[in-house]
């Protein structure tokens, strides 16, 4: 696998939206004809004892989805999220083991960039999410996400686009017809899953 295959820059701009709000939103776009994809995305985060990834604008997971197993390093960077994705074999299911996980040297290097070695790792948060995605454009993604971690549910949109200028320009439109206003406190899933308990 080529090193640009793994790493990959994402834009997207996110708010959070009520019950009512998110299944009024879900419900009209799952009638507008646009090209839906629904997963379940299983997340298990990882950091130290002080949280320094966290606290660092940086999130490491492992994630099932579809049927496929990935390691996950996020960072966040002036203009988006950097991000590195490495498949996982099918066998690391249900390991929660960082020396098994993250053993990828693209990943074991993000990682020692932030002075964090793979054998102080350990699981800090577990999330769930339903997600449907809506390709409202072809370089414009809409997604309407429930997020299940600790006891609790909440609910986000997020528009994924090749700048984060036209994924505010797009989720504000969206909102604004549903009522919501775009604000820009959002606290990401990772780290509502994490530091929520």
């Amino acid at each position: 696998m080529n090193v640009n295959d793994k790493v990959s820059m994402e834009y997207e701009a996110r708010a959070m939206v009520g019950e009512k709000q998110y299944h009024e939103i879900l419900s009209q776009y799952l009638k507008s004809g646009y090209k839906v994809n629904h997963v379940i995305n299983k997340n298990t985060y990882f950091d130290n004892d002080e949280l320094y990834l966290t606290n660092h604008d940086t999130v490491l997971r492992k994630r099932q989805f579809n049927e496929k197993l990935e390691a996950t390093v996020k960072r966040r960077v002036e203009k988006g999220n950097k991000e590195i994705n490495v498949r996982l074999d099918d066998s690391l299911i249900d390991s929660v083991d960082p020396l098994l996980l993250f053993n990828d040297e693209i990943i074991i290097k993000e990682l020692n960039g932030k002075n964090v070695s793979v054998g102080e790792l350990k699981v800090v948060g577990k999330l769930t999410t339903d997600r449907y995605e809506f390709e409202i454009n072809p370089n414009c993604l809409l997604v309407v996400d429930k997020n299940d971690y600790n006891h609790r549910i909440d609910y986000n949109v997020e528009v994924e686009a090749s700048s984060k200028e036209e994924a505010k320009e797009v989720i504000k439109s969206i909102l604004s017809s549903f009522g919501v206003t775009y604000k820009k406190d959002y606290v990401s899933k990772s780290r509502r899953a994490i530091l929520k308990k």
